[in-house]
């Protein structure tokens, strides 16, 4: 059995409550672990449910409609879905940050930059982050603003959000979410707004940080580039499941599931001569997911057992695909996580 993981989420479903009271399943028995140091790469269509994992995580989505149908969290051994309100406010910022995906949209217009940097010492009642416990909060956010790239840090705490370009907000929510050193970032699509180059140097400055740290980073995307550069694991989703999981790019180099297949057909290659191929039809929308594997009414590969629950299988070392094409794979009563078959 290897060391535990620093995160191990296990057979995790969400779901909302709509205006007649019924909830629909918007994930379902989601599964993976983030080791130590390592950064993971969650990916998939939009709307396959990565955002809503993450964000469910660390309870942030609406308190009034989000409803957990099951599963566990454990982080550094808690469960932080059986986590008070006030545990895990202490978890929040301190052991694990948030990159969010919209910038402009997770500051407050109102205040300027400087103010909403320094919270995060004042609500933890910590002086200048876990690198340097005794030095002050400002000299701190300084010094990170330097390291992503700013030159005149005080120029940028003087500034109010809408003062500042995307590409520089991005940068100030990298210093934001490695302010007081937390174990875990939780990156939800953290380029999407910004052009190519300023993408670039973007995850290239959060990847240094996360080896200089050792900080271990979730990489929520859609983008197959981005995991085949960064990630050293990754996942696939597809309509709130988890259907393959693996080392980052043995998984993009030889997929097993046709989903994932099917996403690495759609990418232009400059280098191949072939044009993309994309993936007929649309993800369902929530509660009209097909019975069985959800791909399976776009998949080429489909035949008659894919309209039943198809079971985990290791058709090589730690390569994990939930698919019926793999000998042994009966599905339905086999359903179970590839966590299980990690750790038995």
């Amino acid at each position: 059995m290897s060391a535990e993981p620093l995160l191990r989420v296990e057979n995790l479903s969400l779901g909302f409550r709509g205006e007649d009271g019924r909830v629909t399943r918007v994930t379902d028995a989601v599964s993976f672990e983030v080791r130590e140091g390592e950064v993971f790469g969650l990916a998939g269509e939009s709307g396959c449910g990565k955002t809503v994992t993450c964000l469910g995580l660390l309870r942030l989505l609406p308190a009034a409609t989000s409803v957990v149908l099951s599963g566990r969290a454990w982080f550094r051994g808690r469960d932080l879905l059986s986590l008070g309100a006030d545990q895990l406010r202490a978890v929040r910022g301190r052991e694990i940050g948030m990159i969010f995906q919209e910038p402009s949209a997770a500051m407050n217009p109102l205040l300027p930059v400087k103010t909403q940097l320094l919270y995060p010492f004042k609500h933890h009642g910590v002086a200048g982050g876990k690198a340097n416990p005794a030095e002050n909060p400002e000299a701190r956010i300084r010094e990170l603003l330097a390291r992503v790239g700013f030159r005149d840090p005080d120029r940028v705490l003087r500034s109010y959000p809408h003062e500042l370009s995307g590409g520089m907000l991005q940068r100030v929510m990298i210093a934001h979410a490695l302010l007081l050193g937390p174990k875990l970032i939780l990156a939800d699509e953290p380029t999407t707004a910004l052009d190519v180059t300023i993408q670039a140097q973007v995850l290239d400055l959060l990847a240094e940080l996360q080896r200089e740290t050792g900080t271990s980073v979730v990489l929520i995307t859609h983008n197959l580039n981005l995991i085949a550069q960064y990630a050293d694991r990754a996942a696939v989703m597809y309509a709130g499941r988890v259907v393959e999981t693996g080392p980052a790019l043995s998984l993009l180099k030889e997929p097993l599931h046709p989903y994932s297949r099917g996403l690495i057909d759609a990418l232009p290659d400059l280098d191949a001569a072939r044009v993309p191929s994309p993936i007929a039809g649309s993800v369902p929308p929530p509660g009209r997911y097909p019975a069985g594997c959800r791909f399976h009414d776009r998949c080429p590969r489909a035949f008659s057992p894919c309209t039943t629950e198809p079971a985990w299988w290791e058709p090589k070392p730690g390569r994990h695909v939930a698919c019926h094409l793999y000998p042994g794979n009966s599905g339905g009563a086999n359903h179970h996580s590839p966590l299980q078959d990690m750790t038995e």
